[in-house]
């Protein structure tokens, strides 16, 4: 049955390939508002085939909003894409990605290049521009993948976008910033441990082809996506502490989900 789902995905590919992409490129230039749900529609279609199910905990702020969230997989975007039309910030390589490329693209994602010393700046810009024309971005701060069972470091600089869209609005507006748990939690109905997270996760030098091939031999999986407390911020606020705080919250709510218990108990303000 892997091989069968495998050519699911292929055709899947293809189909938004050559239809859906160029579908949404005429919306696109005609303004036509149902564009931005093209993409979510693939996004619902891949996790079907993978077999990859999400349980929801908490509600999505409303838009204009800085989604930040950990990073297990290459999955977790159409984990999200799923919910709703989402903006994500993605390393600059996946812009060359065949047909992936072309979706991030058609989702207005923002690309890195952490080469590029002043790269932070254009980001920011970019990503202040989103949140100004009222869309969510999804930002996931650790810059990379992790194996499912820890978080890495948040990197702070593009916490700083809100703030710069804030410089560039000329009238009074809300923007949220709202912390994301992303945790792999069932595997053929079962909880899984550490080993088995590992596996479900991409990270390291581990190919996408193979990580994908694993995906459909294995076996369906569950995922916890929880949506924390969300907070308006205005242009006095500190970058760092948001991110200590946005890290510590989701490192929270990924113990509870694996683990289902917390390790603290801390408060956003």
């Amino acid at each position: 049955m892997a091989s069968v789902r495998f050519a699911l995905v292929l055709i899947l590919v293809v189909i938004f390939a050559a239809l859906v992409l160029p579908l949404h490129g005429v919306a696109t230039r005609f303004g036509w508002a149902w564009r931005d749900r093209l993409p979510q529609l693939f996004h619902r279609s891949l996790c079907r085939v993978l077999r990859v199910t999400t349980r929801v905990q908490g509600e999505m702020a409303p838009a204009p909003a800085l989604l930040v969230a950990n990073h297990v997989s290459w999955v977790d975007i159409s984990l999200l894409g799923a919910l709703t039309p989402l903006c994500f910030v993605a390393k600059d390589d996946v812009a060359g990605w065949p047909v992936f490329g072309a979706l991030a693209r058609a989702q207005q994602s923002v690309f890195v290049n952490r080469s590029k010393r002043m790269g932070a700046r254009r980001v920011n810009d970019e990503i202040a521009s989103r949140l100004i024309h009222g869309r969510r971005v999804v930002l996931f701060p650790e810059g990379t993948t992790g194996d499912g069972n820890r978080m890495m470091k948040f990197f702070t600089s593009h916490f700083e976008a809100p703030r710069v869209a804030f410089s560039q609005k000329d009238q009074d507006f809300a923007i949220r910033i709202q912390p994301v748990s992303i945790a792999y939690h069932r595997r053929h109905g079962l909880v899984m441990d550490r080993n088995s997270r590992s596996a479900i996760a991409w990270y390291g030098d581990t190919a996408l082809l193979p990580h994908l091939w694993s995906l459909l031999k294995e076996g369906p999986v569950m995922a916890i996506v929880t949506f924390g407390p969300e907070f308006a911020v205005d242009g006095t606020y500190d970058r760092k502490l948001i991110a200590r705080q946005m890290a510590e919250t989701i490192r929270d709510f990924n113990y509870q989900a694996l683990y289902g218990r917390t390790i603290s108990h801390r408060c956003i303000i």
